[in-house]
């Protein structure tokens, strides 16, 4: 607030609006601190102690507790990852069920002559792996 308008006023008036400066700044400065934490970067560590000093860390007790005169241990992990099968592998000691889907007797009829048709090859159009609970086994499906 202006200096020569509170200059004018009473000593309570003065001290009430210092009072209330104060007290909003305290505030602000709590609704700075609460944005950070919750919208600001944020770690283990951070999310369960607000900015509290007082809050106890559960996260550095190792460091806390440990033997700085101990020597320290490397330990080496070796894994190698199994190459994966293909589908084609797994389905190979399957058997093997064919289903010939076929046109129906009254569409088996040339269009030009008028003579009945009758299949020259089949067509693999799709393999699908059906389990049925206690039995597997590949479908081949074609096309005449």
């Amino acid at each position: 607030m202006d200096k020569t308008v509170l200059a004018s006023m009473p000593d309570e008036v003065t001290n009430y609006i210092s009072s209330l400066e104060a007290q909003i700044a305290r505030l602000e400065e709590l609704l700075r601190s609460a944005n950070k934490a919750l919208y600001g970067r944020s770690s283990e560590k951070t999310r369960y102690i607000l900015g509290n000093p007082d809050q106890m860390s559960f996260f550095n007790e190792a460091e806390t507790y440990a033997d700085e005169a101990a020597p320290e241990e490397t330990i080496t992990v070796s894994y190698t990852r199994k190459k994966k099968r293909t589908k084609e592998q797994l389905a190979k000691e399957l058997p093997v069920q064919e289903i010939v889907m076929e046109l129906p007797e009254n569409e088996r009829v040339c269009g030009i002559c008028e003579n009945g048709l009758h299949p020259i090859g089949k067509t693999l159009v799709r393999r699908e792996l059906n389990f049925i609970p206690a039995k597997a086994f590949v479908a081949e499906i074609y096309q005449m």
